[in-house]
């Protein structure tokens, strides 16, 4: 039997600690993993206007198949400070995790290509695949 690497498509579920209240709150998102211990998330989940940065995160792959999920903790590492600020057009994070996952879970490969003509417009869109 071959078994094939899973693409490493995450589930996020992230935890704020409301300012007023000092309640945990969650939230939940999506990621790639662009490394081995390297997810790439939109800003919006890792930052809240009213609750600010997020305190701690945790991965899932194959979250549906309940009984198999692997999870992994993380942190965020990186977050544009103009986003903050009102930027929307940097809605961007990496969160690193403790550790990596199974050998069979294969990162994106991130690709560099240079800009054809200004003005091209993408669109990404959450949680592709379990």
């Amino acid at each position: 039997m071959v078994i094939l690497p899973r693409a490493g498509n995450v589930e996020l579920f992230l935890y704020f600690v409301d300012k007023a209240t000092n309640n945990l709150i969650s939230k939940v998102g999506t990621g790639t993993l662009v490394g081995e211990t390297l997810v790439l998330t939109a800003g919006h989940c890792v930052y809240d206007r009213q609750l600010h940065r997020l305190v701690r995160a945790e991965a899932y792959l194959g979250y549906s198949d309940k009984g198999h999920a692997d999870v992994r903790c993380g942190q965020l590492v990186a977050f544009p400070s103009t986003y903050i600020d009102g930027d929307e057009d940097e809605d961007l994070a990496v969160i690193r995790l403790e550790k990596p996952f199974q050998e069979d879970v294969r990162p994106w490969e991130l690709i560099y290509t240079p800009d054809q003509t200004k003005l091209k417009e993408i669109i990404v869109v959450g949680y592709p695949m379990d």
